[in-house]
């Protein structure tokens, strides 16, 4: 047997070589295969319970490679993918206005209309409404207070923080919706677009409020 890892390998005990193969994941594929080598030479057989359990391990690895990639073929180009004119389809709001309405008029906007999607599809525990609530209303305030505080349209500076701010906000909302979309709508799920009317209104309603705060308050 030959390889870079001969002579650690020949040092294992029987005990840590198995250990070895049940863990593969853990170690360098050529370790593992240099295990398995230094285990047959020395007459040492898995029993069918171990096999079977390394068995489920590669399955189970290969599934969450699988979803790892379709995720990120989702986040690249899905958005649009299981909308259909369907009749018998539920009316959802869609990733992608979820998306615009977070990025435009903060998170809680966009934590709202998927808290809609939950509560018509009825599959979800209220546990996860509640949790959709708090992280995206945690987002709004975080994005609200910041834009707040450093953002001033006199200064030059202030353009770069508010591209920052933005891009920060986008960046979280893209991964929470698209995460709590892919776990708890359904990777699959075919749906209608429902109208983006009403979001766009509420949406322009908080900007505007946010815009000419000052003559409000006063």
């Amino acid at each position: 047997m030959k390889g870079p890892f001969i002579e650690r390998v020949k040092a294992q005990s029987t005990e840590k070589l198995i250990k070895t193969l049940l863990n593969y994941s853990e170690y360098q594929d050529q370790y593992v295969r240099s295990a398995e080598k230094e285990l047959i030479a020395r007459g040492i057989q898995l029993t069918p319970d171990e096999r079977k359990e390394i068995e489920n391990k590669k399955i189970k690895d290969k599934e969450e490679i699988e979803d790892d990639v379709n995720f990120r073929k989702f986040l690249m180009g899905g958005w649009f993918r299981y909308v259909v004119k369907d009749e018998s389809a539920p009316e959802l709001f869609s990733l992608t206005q979820i998306m615009v309405c977070s990025v435009l008029f903060t998170g809680l906007t966009g934590g709202i209309l998927f808290t809609y999607n939950l509560l018509k599809l009825k599959t979800t525990k209220p546990i996860i409404i509640v949790l959709v609530l708090i992280l995206s209303t945690i987002l709004s305030i975080c994005y609200v207070c910041a834009f707040y505080y450093l953002y001033d349209p006199s200064t030059i500076g202030s353009r770069h923080i508010f591209r920052s701010i933005a891009g920060g906000n986008m960046f979280v909302s893209l991964a929470l919706f698209s995460n709590l979309w892919w776990n708890y709508i359904g990777k699959d799920l075919r749906y209608r677009s429902k109208s983006f009317i009403i979001p766009t209104i509420i949406g322009i309603i908080i900007i505007i409020a946010f815009l000419f705060r000052d003559q409000i308050i006063n």
